[in-house]
Formats: structure tokens, C-alpha cells, sequence
């Protein structure tokens, strides 16, 4: 994240053949990440990566479906906030059937699983629309913008499922991001490889005020990372300003310290305050020095300036 300065960072599928991290590598994860200065978010499926900075303009967040959804809302301004839906669809072999019965559906675990995401997901898009909020959905989505060769070579032309997230993004007339980049970028456009061919899966949904937010699309072949997708980084200027803290305070305390420390705006609340939460679930020696840490800076607004 910090070769590339990513202030968001989702990893979908993360393990092979479907193995489950114990609680001692989430808590190795957890304790790594902060340590960097990041915060993340461990699900079955997917590990969502914050930096601090974004995190300070985090209100809240959820995760459904064994995390294949994680919802994570931030407040870009007093009146207006963003809504970050990170996605691992469920992989399918395309849309050759346009309807399927009752029985169809009580029968294939698959399409089980792609009708509870889809349900799941427009209910979250929904919800954003009458909140007015700034929508970016993103991830493996498992299905390409077109089945044009811009997104695509080899053998992989996959009708577009009719119960997949790309389908219901447009249902809900999200517009997909990379339209708006094509005559920058080299076609075809891939960002998942595989024996047969490869696709452009991993793309953005958002939308018109989403849109008119980013910038940019790069697409990293080699992020120095063994897996079938590559790095696809969106550029996003949602307006806001990163936390700076004046130089003569600065001096008077540990810089590294004070964003170590995990914060939280309660509902209703102007200011924040220590995740009483986070304090409760952590184990280690490390919080009690947060805490103290925390406590002197309330004091520092009330310290004599030091003189040169």
C-alpha cells in the first residue's frame, strides 16, 4: 500500500483451496497492519486494508455473506458521505440460462449463494441512493463490463450472469468506471489470468457523482504479490484533506504515538474518542501505552510552548 499510496487496499479470496486463517494469524494480521500505520478487517473471504488517515472518516462498517460484502460508509464531508462496497462474487459459469425456476434454484448451492449477494447488494445500494451517498462497488466481480475483446482473450467469452453483480450494478444504473479510462489504457484490458484466456473482472461500479470523482485507473501487472489477478488501482479525489498537526505541537509529542492510537466518532458525537471495543478485545501489553498516550495528549492543548 505504501509503494503505491493506497489509501484502501481489498484482497479478495486471500488463502488457497479455501483455507480459513487461524485467530492467531488474524491477530498477526491485525498487529502487522497496525504497526504499518493501517487498520484491517478479516473475513472468511475477503481483507479489507485502511490507512489511518481514511479511517479517521470512517462512521461504519459491515460485512454479510462470509464477507463477500463489506460495506464500509465515510463521512467525505459534514453533509455528505461515501459508500465503499468491497465484493468477492461467487464464481459461476456464466449466463447461458436467462430464468430459472424454483426448483433450479433449491438446487444448485451456486445460485443460492449468487441470489443472496444480489439481494444482499441491492439493498446496500438502495440504502446509499437515499442517503444520498457517494457509491464505489469494487472487487472480483466475476464478470467483465462487455464481452467485447477490450476486456477479454483466449477462450473466455462467459455470458454475464443474470444474477451477477455486474448485471445487478447496471440494473441499478451504476456506470462501470473503466469506460471512462478505455482510450488510456492498452486493450486488452485484463486483470485476471488464467489456462484459457484472460478477463477484465476486477472493475468499479459507481455512481454519476462517483464517477466525476475519479481520475484515474492504472492496472499493476507485477505487484510483487503470486496470484492470477493483477493490481487494479482506481484514483479518487473525494475532496478530502489529510490530518496534519502544526509543527509546534508536534515537537511536544511523537507524531508515529498519536496515530497509533485507535479512535472512533460515536453517532452523534462531533470529536473522537477511544474505541472502547478495540480496547476490550485486545490481548497483548500495547493498549495500556495508547491509553496513556492518549491521555497526555488531552493535555497537550495546555502545555507552555517550548522556547527556542
Amino acid at each position: 500500500m505504501t509503494r503505491y499510496k493506497l489509501h484502501i487496499l481489498a484482497i479478495q479470496k486471500y488463502t488457497p483451496w479455501n483455507r480459513e486463517l487461524s485467530d492467531g494469524e488474524v491477530k498477526s494480521i491485525h498487529k502487522h497492519c497496525e504497526s504499518l500505520g493501517y487498520f484491517a478487517t478479516v473475513t472468511k473471504l475477503q481483507i479489507l486494508i485502511t490507512d489511518k488517515q481514511m479511517w479517521a472518516s470512517h462512521r461504519d462498517s459491515r460485512h454479510l455473506e462470509d464477507g463477500r460484502i463489506i460495506h464500509s460508509r465515510y463521512e467525505v464531508s459534514s453533509s455528505q458521505h461515501a459508500s465503499f462496497i468491497s465484493l468477492y462474487g461467487v464464481p459461476h459459469h456464466g449466463g447461458e440460462k436467462t430464468q430459472y425456476s424454483s426448483r433450479d434454484v433449491e438446487e444448485s448451492i451456486t445460485l443460492q449463494k449468487m441470489i443472496a449477494v444480489k439481494n444482499q447488494l441491492k439493498s446496500i445500494i438502495r440504502e446509499a441512493k437515499r442517503n444520498n451517498d457517494i457509491i464505489f462497488v469494487f472487487g472480483d466481480l466475476q464478470d467483465v463490463p462487455d464481452n467485447s475483446s477490450n476486456f477479454r482473450y483466449g477462450q473466455c467469452k462467459i455470458p454475464k450472469h443474470p444474477l451477477g453483480i455486474v448485471k445487478t450494478c447496471e440494473d441499478l444504473q451504476l456506470a462501470c468506471s473503466i469506460y471512462k479510462f478505455l482510450h488510456t489504457l492498452d486493450t486488452p484490458i485484463i486483470s485476471r489470468h488464467g489456462s484459457k484466456g484472460g478477463r477484465f473482472i476486477d472493475g468499479m461500479f459507481v455512481c454519476n457523482q462517483g464517477l466525476n470523482k475519479i481520475t484515474g485507473v492504472n492496472i499493476v501487472l507485477d505487484s510483487g504479490i503470486n496470484s492470477d489477478h493483477d493490481l487494479v488501482i482506481s484514483k479518487i479525489d473525494l475532496g478530502m484533506e489529510d490530518f496534519v498537526i502544526s509543527k509546534e505541537k508536534e515537537e511536544q509529542k511523537a507524531f508515529k504515538q498519536i496515530m497509533n492510537i485507535p479512535m472512533h466518532i460515536q453517532a452523534g458525537h462531533q470529536h473522537p474518542t477511544l474505541m472502547k471495543q478495540y480496547i476490550k478485545d485486545q490481548t497483548s501489553g500495547s493498549m495500556p501505552n495508547h491509553i496513556r498516550t492518549y491521555k497526555k495528549l488531552q493535555m497537550t492543548p495546555t502545555m507552555t510552548s517550548r522556547k527556542e
